[in-house]
């Protein structure tokens, strides 16, 4: 997955429009399009600030394969739920865990359709060598 790749499944993890980002960083939309589709050569102090804007760090993009769900991981650590936490079906969670709990939820039915999608292109490349 190159960088333009992963920088665009984090704002979708985010949620977020392309617009909303190139608006953020200045740029037209068409620029910033250019850089997720690796269209345009991307210096790391435009990374930074990418990565500034979709409130994550820089290695959190460039290791997005190995961290499938960021949003949900920093939406948990932002109400103080630590993801190791257990919970077995006779205990209560508080207020802001369900909150984290119905965020994950939503940020990983996201990423499944991310994936369904990229699953779709994939095959569609198989079938063309085959």
């Amino acid at each position: 997955m190159n960088i333009g790749d992963k920088i665009r499944k984090v704002r979708e993890l985010k949620g977020l429009k392309q617009e909303y980002v190139a608006g953020k960083l200045g740029l037209s939309v068409t620029a910033y399009g250019n850089i997720e589709r690796n269209d345009s050569s991307l210096s790391f102090e435009r990374l930074e600030e990418i990565a500034e804007v979709l409130e994550v760090t820089v290695q959190d993009i460039l290791n997005i394969p190995e961290q499938l769900n960021i949003q949900s991981v920093n939406n948990a650590h932002q109400v103080g739920f630590n993801h190791n936490t257990t919970i077995n079906d006779n205990r209560v969670c508080t207020e802001g865990e369900a909150e984290a709990y119905k965020e994950s939820i939503k940020n990983l039915s996201k990423e499944i359709e991310y994936l369904r999608q990229q699953n779709i292109q994939l095959m569609e490349l198989l079938n063309k060598k085959i």
